[in-house]
């Protein structure tokens, strides 16, 4: 891996602040960082005397390092001073609750040695076996902070996930724990409850965002710092940020409340401490296979029941979910095992309760197995050696895995790891497999801050996969929609003193990282478009061309201010091949989305409902969006390190050049013949460039060949040109010398004539065409219309050598 791999990226997320300082040299995120942090302090209102402890585990090389510790005054400047020490190599932490060590305490501390209830916090991370998608992760948010009563003061994007973080009233005497060591029980149990809590929502919410949640309870837990970069997966560095959705502090009689009014209530366990920590959850690794003993004892818990002296149901599941976690300690499970144990636990638990085996019949309780499973992780994490084998019990010894040290790159004849996304989709879906891979590059080139965003349709007719290529990327977008509005983008919700911002905006925030906004079906704002509903479709459009420029702003009726947001944003969109009708959507935009049009499947080529799965639909599609999640982020850490060779670089400018003067506007006259009445209006091909160089960047990335990846910059070239106008240009191309209308109208499939008519003579405006006896007709002066040219033919020049270039070498179905 190169010095560039292994640097963190250059932007970061978190509030934007303007700021007379200059940011230290080792700072990727331009000072935003720590203005950031400084908020994230005033937040959580830290004292000054009040300490914190600021974590790093060197990362650097893909090789992870010890996890170690440093205590600091919980002010901005001593935690971002101690963190920028770290911040170039090292994945960084730091403790929500402040913490008071004994002299000579040579750990980073326990729940004993914290002194407040700072916050209660949670951590949803979007994985298998987690939370399928960030707008999951937004939703489980949303709904907490409803069952509360109170937004979270911050959500931490932690770089796999997001940390909701909700400020504890500090005038509350309560959290001070100190004070008393009921007040020190009595916080550690609510924490427990509050878990139950997240996690129960987590398996509650709508059924295409639920998930699993680990139960977070550890006062002395470490968070995500902001600002940092998370290393967790080598070779991919992904950075962290915060929002600050505005929440106020919450009370614990208020807590309190909540958990008994939704049935969480104390177990008799909730108040234990796990004890110290000797081995991190975080630096565990999977195992390659998994073990022989590990694979028998995760089988058996599928029929397992509790012996008639053991002592009930609920210690069992804690004792086996220990075990769990300790095998992964260990190094015996792989991911997919560790899965299939929580999966066996979880269903065995709830029939043994249900059916009133080994006790009385009752439900699970919410959050139940989650809080066993992070208990049983606790408590791993706590165990010596000797305890760890002995909890092994007649486990043969093996060697522990270790993470692997760099980002892995296909070598000749391997399949890569989009490949493998393209093999499982086609495999249950009989589509244009290009759309998935635009798809993915208009992922990749989002992370790609050093050129034009590049904006995407996936363009296609209905059930032809469209919709599924972009769900594929449900677990790195920044957000995903259904359909677009303004309101949707940005709005304000509640009365002016009380209420809140809301839209897809706020919820990926301003200056996001690598910042996706997906958009599952862009058809319905053209429908609405077409009803003579307008005003709607038109807002949304000047909407989307000021944000592809960095910058919005709404003004809002119920909002005490000015709605405000800025950053770079990318954003990817299905639509029909209707978009091609609607003369507002091209010309307010057009110059801003590219597009990738599907090609159908032959006939011949669909497979029978009988060849088709019939079932696991939600299955494969989990297993689709996990693969592509692999593929985008293994290509984003792999795209600081791509080079364009010249022959690529001068076949992006021929295509840029080819597309500025395709999708020209020809001005027509509204009314009678439609003349042409005006010179074309052609853009300058710079920004054109700017996004077919983002796209080719991001391509190579992914693993293709400058070969491959040059030919599909010339399809989404030639696909971005209008479709009637794109297909007559390849018949001029590639089909001989000359053409009569009626011919051009074969050709093309069988496009109305009075269209192919109207196309030759917008090309023929636009240079592209040219009609040696409509010119001679006009050269006379006659003012009758020669009504039968056949001998419409490509003209000569620049742009039309390039179109016979790419037409003929874009990418294949």
């Amino acid at each position: 891996m190169t010095a560039q791999e292994n640097s963190p990226p250059n932007t970061a997320g978190g509030l934007a602040v303007d700021t007379d300082e200059a940011p230290p040299s080792n700072d990727p995120t331009q000072g935003r960082a720590r203005s950031s942090l400084s908020n994230l302090v005033e937040a959580l209102t830290y004292e000054p005397d009040e300490v914190v402890a600021v974590c790093h585990q060197d990362a650097q090389g893909g090789e992870r390092g010890i996890f170690t510790h440093q205590h600091v005054p919980a002010t901005a400047d001593a935690i971002w001073d101690e963190a920028s020490r770290w911040v170039d190599t090292s994945d960084l932490w730091w403790s929500i609750n402040p913490l008071a060590v004994p002299e000579g305490y040579g750990g980073r501390g326990t729940a004993e040695h914290v002194t407040r209830f700072a916050a209660a916090y949670a951590d949803l991370d979007v994985k298998p076996g987690g939370l399928p998608s960030m707008a999951a992760a937004w939703e489980v948010i949303d709904v907490v902070s409803a069952l509360l009563g109170h937004e979270p003061v911050a959500v931490i994007s932690s770089g796999h996930g997001l940390q909701p973080v909700w400020s504890i009233d500090p005038t509350d005497e309560r959290t001070n724990l100190t004070a008393d060591d009921k007040h020190r029980s009595d916080a550690r149990a609510l924490m427990r409850r509050f878990g139950r809590l997240v996690a129960h929502v987590a398996e509650t919410v709508t059924e295409e965002h639920r998930g699993h949640v680990d139960s977070v309870f550890d006062q002395a837990r470490v968070l995500r710092l902001p600002g940092s970069v998370n290393r967790k997966v080598p070779g991919a560095p992904v950075p962290t940020g915060v929002r600050f959705p505005g929440g106020s502090p919450l009370g614990v009689a208020e807590l309190v409340d909540v958990l008994d009014a939704y049935g969480v209530l104390e177990r008799p366990e909730d108040r234990d401490a796990p004890g110290v920590i000797r081995s991190e959850p975080g630096s565990w690794a999977w195992a390659r296979t998994t073990c022989t003993w590990a694979l028998s004892a995760v089988a058996g818990w599928r029929t397992d029941t509790p012996r008639a002296n053991s002592a009930g149901r609920h210690p069992a599941l804690v004792s086996k979910a220990t075990r769990l976690a300790v095998m992964h300690r260990n190094g015996c499970l792989t991911e997919a095992a560790y899965r299939e144990g929580v999966a066996n636990l979880s269903s065995r638990f709830t029939e043994l309760c249900e059916q009133g085996i080994g006790g009385e019949p009752r439900k699970v309780a919410p959050g139940e197995v989650s809080d066993a499973l992070s208990w049983g992780r606790a408590k791993a994490a706590t165990k010596t050696e000797a305890a760890l084998q002995r909890e092994l019990r007649s486990h043969r010894p093996h060697e522990r895995p270790e993470a692997p040290t760099e980002a892995h790159t296909a070598t000749a004849g391997e399949s890569t790891a989009l490949q493998a996304v393209l093999d499982h989709v086609q495999g249950w879906i009989d589509g244009d497999a290009g759309q998935f891979v635009f798809a993915a590059a208009i992922a990749v080139a989002a992370a790609e801050t050093g050129f034009e965003p590049v904006w995407g349709d996936v363009v296609g007719p209905s059930s032809g996969g469209k919709t599924e290529a972009i769900r594929t990327l449900d677990r790195i977008a920044t957000d995903t929609v259904d359909e677009i509005t303004v309101a949707g983008l940005l709005s304000w919700q509640g009365s002016v003193q009380k209420g809140r911002p809301t839209g897809a905006l706020v919820r990926i925030g301003s200056n996001p990282v690598a910042g996706l906004l997906t958009i599952r079906d862009l058809s319905t704002l053209l429908q609405t478009d077409s009803r003579s509903s307008g005003a709607e479709a038109s807002g949304v459009f000047n909407a989307l061309r000021v944000l592809f420029d960095g910058k919005y702003t709404r003004e809002h009726g119920g909002a005490p201010v000015k709605l405000e947001w800025t950053g770079r944003l990318t954003v990817l969109a299905a639509v029909t091949d209707s978009i091609d009708n609607y003369a507002s959507f091209g010309g307010q935009l057009g110059e801003r989305f590219t597009y990738f049009r599907a090609r159908g499947v032959p006939e011949h080529l669909r497979r029978s409902s009988w060849d088709r799965p019939a079932t696991g639909r939600a299955e494969l599609r989990a297993e689709a969006q996990e693969l592509m999640t692999r593929a985008v982020t293994a290509a984003r850490a792999r795209l600081a390190g791509v080079t364009l060779s010249a022959e690529l670089t001068h076949a992006v400018d021929a295509a840029a050049s080819l597309l500025a003067v395709g999708r020209g506007k020809v001005p027509r006259d509204g009314y009678g013949r439609r003349d042409i009445i005006a010179e074309p209006e052609v853009e300058d091909p710079y920004r054109l460039r700017q996004q077919l160089l983002n796209l080719a960047r991001a391509l190579l990335a992914l693993e293709l060949t400058e070969a491959e990846a040059t030919a599909f910059v010339y399809r989404v070239a030639v696909d971005t040109i209008p479709r009637t106008r794109a297909k007559v240009l390849s018949v001029l191309t590639t089909g001989g010398e000359q053409h009569s209308v009626k011919g051009v109208s074969a050709a093309t499939g069988g496009v109305d004539r009075r269209v192919v008519r109207r196309v030759l003579e917008d090309l023929r405006a636009l240079h592209l065409a040219r009609c040696p006896s409509l010119d001679a007709h006009e050269d006379d002066g006659a003012e009758t219309v020669l009504s039968v040219p056949r001998d419409w033919q490509l003209a000569d020049n620049l742009h039309t050598a390039h179109a016979r270039r790419i037409i003929p070498a874009q990418w294949p179905n």
